[in-house]
């Protein structure tokens, strides 16, 4: 027994040697590659995480000044750093403001005396503070024991709203206190207050019960819009806020029974601009107005196949928005009176796009970039037609390689056109065939398209920089496409969306230089699930990557922070249809997976929760299959933290280069 114990010792300890000898061995020749990245000029993590990326803007009212901030991580430091710069006349000043890596939503006052904003610098937290323009003093306006949550100027500029947050009984906040924390209490209530600049008289606005998600002043009335739900459940904020009119006297006048999204006036006051719910299930949405006082409703752009994303009033009577149409994304105007629609330029943002709007001078300022560049501010001006680039904030960016990107279309299994966006390696040699890593989007109401396809959870470029075809489907589900196909995965999670991937990558191998033997797939959130999903379905792929994506969805729909979502897509909860939670959930589904596998996840998760990514990971590996799990501390389903974003991407390049190139040669 003796001998025999020590001859397993010995094997293990053998195992384990030479383990650790491929193990150095491969990570010599991968510091190798990351090196000769750097000497070739390639793009690395480090490149990428640090870059800088703008914000948010706000316009003067005369229109001299555009501020703006621009968010980095700076000397290996864990958190984002905010960096304020206001744009004046062309010219960058980066003096305007002095430095506080805390302060964020800035607002000018209406009259232009004051800019105000949310800092952390001073007492409690979260405050609102003022800038007085005049005499360059600074000033905390608030003093609240929680902060401040959210703010809006009254059109007088003598007055200030703010919300915030207390608790709801001193009861609960002894409970809390000890750590003790009811699931049958609401802790805390959402309060409205109103600020007077110069007596610092408080006013509370609101006397309801009801959770307040959104505030705005009227720009010409003694009025605000708030946006209000039953509870603070993120699935009641997106999908169940009720948009209302808040008088003076603290009433309110219900004006639409669901508003997604941001709200605005007209500027003249009459009219606000909200997402309406859209399609058969309501889950997605569409722009619309409404007037002050709620007997006239339009919705906006119904036939339209784009996505309207952002929305800013140009006029009584027309907007400028941003749509995402396919893989491209216009900057449009939409008249709100005969919903007629016409281009004004084409960005490259990726979905997002900052605005702000000059009405003395007929310019708008907005942020676009490229598939080789972030985003920077540009000016178009209305007169002649023109536009001009304002800033270069990462000019060391045009001396790296980044792959050359297009557009690739193909018939699904019944019929059903899908697009996707190509990334092509740098240095593309049409004599070769290359592995390829297919990369798919989460949401699953998002999409991709073009743009700088560079961050720790987009890993378009950094792949095509270390010699990978890249390719991005817009499965259906996705947005740009028009509302039915949004709602075409609707109680089909993981069904024909998977087809959709599948018939994809078969068509480039028909069309393009693609190594068969070398293709690998992955995806965070909705895009880990499909992977999962889709790794089961088919035997194309030699490896997988899965980033915080649901696996059990009936445990996911009971410890997610956000139900109301999977209540659209699955038309219940499971008590309505245990079968088809489980029918749709990879847990349940991995018979035919036996492919190498990396999990990632932030073990603070409460969008989906850390333990899907351990049951598959557990699942996994007892299956006998290569299966790697990494929890990364302290992150939620979205990364913050630096040192996190550099692992996560350099773990992606090693995987897939153990996977698809070490082994294969």
């Amino acid at each position: 027994m003796e001998l025999v114990n020590t001859s397993i010792l010995q094997l293990k300890n053998h195992n384990m040697i030479n383990k650790t000898i491929r193990r150095a061995t491969f990570l010599f020749i991968f510091l190798l590659s990351v090196l000769f990245s750097i000497a070739q000029n390639q793009l690395t993590a480090d490149i990428i995480v640090k870059r800088k990326k703008i914000n948010e803007m706000d316009l003067s009212p005369n229109g001299e000044k555009l501020l703006f901030t621009i968010l980095q991580h700076t000397n290996n430091e864990e958190s984002n750093k905010s960096s304020t710069l206001v744009l004046s006349q062309e010219i960058i000043d980066s003096t305007f403001f002095g430095e506080d890596n805390t302060a964020h939503s800035y607002k000018w006052s209406p009259d232009g005396s004051y800019l105000a904003y949310i800092s952390s610098k001073g007492e409690n937290g979260r405050q609102v503070w003022l800038y007085n323009l005049a005499d360059k003093s600074d000033l905390q306006l608030t003093q609240e024991e929680y902060g401040v949550l959210m703010y809006d100027w009254h059109y007088n500029s003598d007055n200030i709203g703010y919300l915030k947050e207390e608790f709801t009984s001193s009861h609960t906040k002894k409970l809390f206190e000890k750590g003790i924390y009811p699931s049958n209490e609401t802790a805390k209530k959402r309060i409205l207050i109103e600020i007077s600049i110069k007596t610092k008289r408080l006013r509370q606005l609101y006397h309801g019960s009801l959770y307040i998600n959104g505030f705005s002043y009227s720009p010409t009335r003694d009025e605000s819009l708030i946006t209000i739900s039953e509870s603070n459940n993120p699935g009641e904020v997106i999908y169940g806020s009720k948009l209302a009119l808040l008088n003076p006297d603290g009433t309110i006048k219900v004006l639409n029974e669901i508003s997604y999204g941001d709200i605005s006036w007209s500027p003249d006051g009459n009219y606000i601009s909200f997402f309406h719910a859209a399609g058969k299930i309501g889950k997605t949405n569409l722009p619309a107005i409404i007037n002050r006082t709620g007997d006239y409703k339009k919705i906006l752009t119904s036939n339209h196949l784009g996505k309207i994303t952002n929305t800013i009033w140009k006029d009584e009577k027309t907007m400028y928005v941003l749509d995402v149409y396919g893989i491209n994304n216009f900057i449009r105007e939409l008249n709100v009176e005969n919903d007629n629609i016409k281009t004004v330029v084409e960005v490259f943002c990726e979905g997002e796009s900052s605005l702000a709007y000059d009405r003395l001078k007929k310019e708008l300022y907005y942020t676009s970039g490229a598939y080789n560049k972030e985003k920077d501010i540009f000016l178009y001006k209305e007169s002649n037609k023109t536009i001009k680039q304002l800033t270069n904030l990462n000019p060391g960016l045009s001396q790296y390689n980044f792959g050359k990107v297009e557009s690739v279309k193909w018939p699904s299994v019944d019929g059903l056109e899908i697009e996707g966006i190509l990334v092509y390696p740098i240095n593309y040699d049409t004599t070769k065939k290359y592995p390829l890593v297919v990369q798919l989007h989460g949401g699953p109401e998002w999409n991709w398209s073009k743009g700088f396809i560079s961050s720790w959870h987009d890993w378009g470029q950094i792949l095509s920089n270390h010699g990978y075809m890249v390719f991005l489907p817009n499965f259906r589900g996705s947005i740009g496409y028009g509302v039915d196909f949004i709602e075409k995965n609707t109680n089909d999670w993981g069904g024909n969306d998977v087809e959709d991937v599948i018939y994809g990558v078969e068509y480039l191998l028909k069309n393009h230089a693609i190594d068969k033997n070398r293709i690998g797939i992955g995806g965070w959130s909705y895009g880990g699930f499909l992977t999962a999903t889709v790794i089961n379905r088919s035997n194309l792929f030699k490896t997988a990557l899965i980033g915080a994506g649901p696996m059990d969805l009936i445990s996911q729909y009971n410890s997610s922070d956000n139900t109301k979502m999977m209540d659209y897509y699955f038309s219940g909860s499971p008590l309505n249809d245990f079968e088809l939670y489980k029918l749709k959930s990879p847990i349940y589904n991995t018979a035919n997976i036996n492919v190498p596998t990396l999990i990632m996840h932030g073990d603070q998760d409460s969008r989906v929760h850390p333990n899907q990514s351990k049951a598959i990971y557990k699942t996994l590996k007892q299956k006998g299959l290569e299966t790697e799990l990494v929890f990364y501390h302290n992150e939620g389903h979205g990364f913050t933290m630096y040192s996190h974003k550099i692992d996560l991407i350099n773990r992606v390049l090693e995987w897939f280069y153990k996977q698809l190139k070490e082994k294969i040669n």
